[in-house]
């Protein structure tokens, strides 16, 4: 089994849909079941969808919005999260914004700290 499978176990449905995993850390602790892991999760590369009257403009990559989250823990072992979304501009228009993402499944509630995170307007 590799990673991918390992992590729809993990994470809520559709993340990896967006997101690829970009690396793990382990910080080994003094007593067992101190360690704490930390993912790192990066943002495909995949063009949001723009509103019909901007289809045609050109979209920039303007860098990442990087954010870590405690996640819930694995097997008593600490879990940290570190998500970064891509920033875009559409060319001629100063306001950055970042796509648009939906993961969520029927019974499955995220964090209210993973929540905000995947709001687009802050």
């Amino acid at each position: 089994m590799d990673f991918k499978e390992l992590a729809k176990f993990m994470f809520p449905p559709g993340t990896l849909d967006y997101f690829d995993f970009e690396d793990i850390q382990v910080e080994e602790g003094t007593a067992p079941f101190s360690e704490v892991y930390t993912v790192h999760l990066v943002e495909k590369n995949i063009l949001p969808e723009l509103s019909p009257d901007k289809k045609d403009r050109e979209l920039r990559f303007k860098g990442y919005q990087k954010t870590t989250l405690a996640d819930f823990p694995l097997r008593g072992r600490k879990v940290f999260l570190t998500i970064k979304r891509r920033k875009w501009m559409i060319k001629g228009e100063p306001k950055v914004f970042m796509r648009e993402l939906v993961i969520d499944s029927q019974g499955v509630q995220l964090s209210k700290d993973f929540a905000f995170f995947f709001e687009t307007d802050h």
